[in-house]
């Protein structure tokens, strides 16, 4: 590990979930908050919450329907994502150990960022009829930048992870993102359904979920936020997220 990498990690040690380096070991909290999740069927969206940033929207008459994400994948999530599987499959302390250090090797110095865009013509609610088609270029044709206070940072990695199209606008609600994350079969539950594009699928709603990582010595030493940009033609979809 760098001095600049030590220096990004002890910015969040009053919680050791939110930092930008992995700790050691799974931080306590977010366990034991995954574990009391457990019984709740909402409990994997629980625990993806804390580090998720909706950054896009269609217009359903006078309601906005959220339909692209952002997530940091953070030492929080993956501690509340196992303390949450541990309490559903139930597994023991040593399993979870051992998932927690395979997660970490994968993420090896790295900062990991999920973003789902997706593409859906404007819904009229009161003439129940879609309007427009659905604007593929801003889905494609994308740049991410990362910004930490003046420094802009390049990705090392970027990857289409995975591409869909549906007729259903529920394709673009509750998407799970994690099986695209490092360390992802560590990360699924034993009956978790796995998801896979169809190539022949046809619709109207469109969506694309890429993975983005920066190395973590890239960042300035006294990074107290992260600004994850996506840019393209006709917008700046815009994720700030706060150690």
């Amino acid at each position: 590990m760098t001095l600049s990498t030590l220096a990004v990690a002890f910015i969040c040690l009053a919680d050791p979930g939110r930092s930008l380096e992995f700790p050691s070991s799974a931080p306590t909290e977010w366990v034991e908050r995954g574990r009391e999740w457990g019984e709740s069927p909402s409990a994997g969206w629980r625990c993806a919450a804390p580090f998720q940033v909706q950054i896009g929207w269609r217009h359903a008459g006078p309601v906005r329907q959220p339909m692209e994400f952002a997530w940091r994948f953070a030492p929080g999530f993956v501690a509340s994502r196992l303390g949450f599987l541990q309490r559903r499959d139930h597994f023991d302390d040593q399993e979870l150990v051992r998932r927690w250090a395979s997660v970490r090797g994968e993420v090896d110095g790295r900062l990991v960022f999920l973003v789902q865009l997706a593409a859906s013509p404007q819904n009229d609610v009161i003439n129940a009829q879609q309007s427009g088609s659905a604007r593929l270029d801003e889905l494609d044709q994308v740049r991410f930048v990362l910004i930490s206070g003046k420094t802009v940072v390049q990705p090392t990695r970027l990857q289409l992870a995975y591409k869909q199209r549906s007729n259903e606008f529920s394709l673009l609600v509750g998407f799970p993102w994690h099986q695209f994350a490092p360390g992802a079969p560590w990360l699924v539950g034993e009956f978790e359904s796995i998801v896979a594009p169809d190539p022949y699928t046809l619709g109207i709603h469109h969506l694309r979920l890429y993975r983005i990582e920066f190395r973590l010595e890239d960042l300035p030493s006294d990074a107290d936020q992260l600004s994850l940009r996506v840019l393209s033609k006709n917008k700046e979809r815009v994720a700030n997220f706060a150690p």
